[in-house]
């Protein structure tokens, strides 16, 4: 199993100022440090082709219409599978605020 984790810091944006990514051989683990996220959920299937998968960055960028949504604040993580297209890094009531968290990969394809 390969696993690394990335800390992240950004402002959160407006919903339509982000899109859906998604992945086939890692699952990611979104665990908050400071500040707050809205994270949109959908069914990749369910989306719009951006940007084609691209295997060498495992990694696709979709748009569409979201599933469901979760709220993210600090202690909080969500685990998202390949077969979860997800949306980060959405500002709460449409105020964009400085957000720091860790993303950790956990491979899952062998």
């Amino acid at each position: 199993m390969r696993l690394f984790v990335t800390p992240v810091s950004f402002t959160s944006r407006p919903a339509c100022d982000c899109r859906f990514e998604a992945h086939r051989r890692y699952a990611d683990i979104h665990f908050v440090l400071e500040g707050s996220e809205g994270v949109e959920l959908q069914l990749p299937e369910a989306l719009t082709v951006e940007t084609p998968y691209d295997p060498d960055a495992d990694i696709g960028f979709y748009s569409g219409p979201a599933m469901t949504r979760c709220i993210l604040k600090p202690g909080m993580f969500l685990v998202t599978y390949p077969e979860d297209a997800h949306k980060v890094g959405i500002a709460l009531d449409d105020h964009p605020a400085p957000v720091h968290k860790l993303v950790v990969k956990v491979q899952i394809e062998l």
